[in-house]
């Protein structure tokens, strides 16, 4: 288990009784997951004034600044912001 790799033994047996056995091993790897944003989803900013929100996020083989990248990619007032990652 702590190395992702399993054993276990499979039997089959007829209906005369006779039965046969193999030891199977499985590795389970891991899978690329999406990214996660972890920053918080409402932000206040006053108006008329210029504001930096850095948003966090998480991956499993990637790192920010390693492979990440941001798009503003949806929502009404999307044409207001900008966005420079």
């Amino acid at each position: 288990g702590s190395n992702n790799t399993y054993a276990v033994e499979v039997t089959v047996t007829d209906a005369g009784g006779l039965s046969t056995a193999q030891l199977l091993t499985i590795t389970v790897t891991n899978v690329n997951e999406a990214p996660s944003i972890v920053s918080t989803a409402a932000v206040d900013v006053a108006e008329n004034t210029t504001a930096v929100i850095d948003v966090q996020s998480t991956d499993d083989t990637n790192s920010e600044g390693n492979g990440l990248s941001y798009t503003l990619s949806g929502g009404n007032d999307q044409a207001f912001f900008d966005i420079n990652a």
